[in-house]
């Protein structure tokens, strides 16, 4: 059975000193027989966080988001050049469409989070219930290296991957690529 999953993200040279370690048994999980279903159950978590935090659409409650304009018109970042966010709060005020960069730096960007600041614990507007949690790992320790998929870099490509493989909808302008290494013995079934 499969019970934690431990990655780096980025290459050697510019991965975080500390691997991220997620764990299914807290929300009660047994763990996942193949490395395949694990591995995309995470891609799919992940992507729901990210919908949730990045791409979602929230009806806005801010006085200064009436009347909002199509950005371009008040900054100069990137967001505000393609989509409609409040020039005041920044407040999303369309859905934004799926980007693996994006996607890919979400999941490198996780090495910043709080227990509070990653949100809610459970669901998500999208997946309910997440099954993979990042916190409160420490039955890690002394765990058999049967029951983990680690992978020592580049990350962030083999779960965009699973994602992929379990929404192919999304993988659009991205056919060409080469598949990570590691997603292809996942794929197989086999820890990397």
């Amino acid at each position: 059975m499969i019970k934690f999953i431990a990655f780096h993200t980025g290459y050697a040279e510019t991965c975080s000193t500390s691997m991220m370690v997620y764990q299914c048994g807290f929300f009660g999980h047994p763990g996942y027989t193949s490395p395949k279903e694990a591995f995309v159950n995470l891609a799919l978590d992940l992507f729901a966080k990210f919908y949730d935090d990045v791409l979602s659409y929230r009806i806005p409650t801010n006085k200064c988001c009436e009347g909002a304009s199509v950005l371009g018109s008040g900054g100069s970042s990137q967001l505000r050049e393609k989509y409609k966010v409040c020039d005041v709060c920044g407040i999303p005020l369309q859905e934004r469409p799926f980007s693996p960069e994006d996607f890919m730096s979400y999941i490198r960007g996780l090495h910043g989070q709080t227990c509070d600041s990653y949100g809610d614990a459970e669901d998500t507007s999208t997946r309910d219930p997440l099954t993979w949690w990042p916190f409160w790992t420490n039955r890690f320790i002394g765990t058999p290296k049967e029951e983990i998929i680690f992978l020592r870099e580049n990350a962030e490509w083999a779960l965009l991957d699973a994602l992929y493989y379990a929404k192919p909808e999304l993988r659009v302008g991205d056919e060409g690529r080469q598949l990570n290494k590691d997603w292809e013995v996942i794929k197989q079934n086999k820890a990397p």
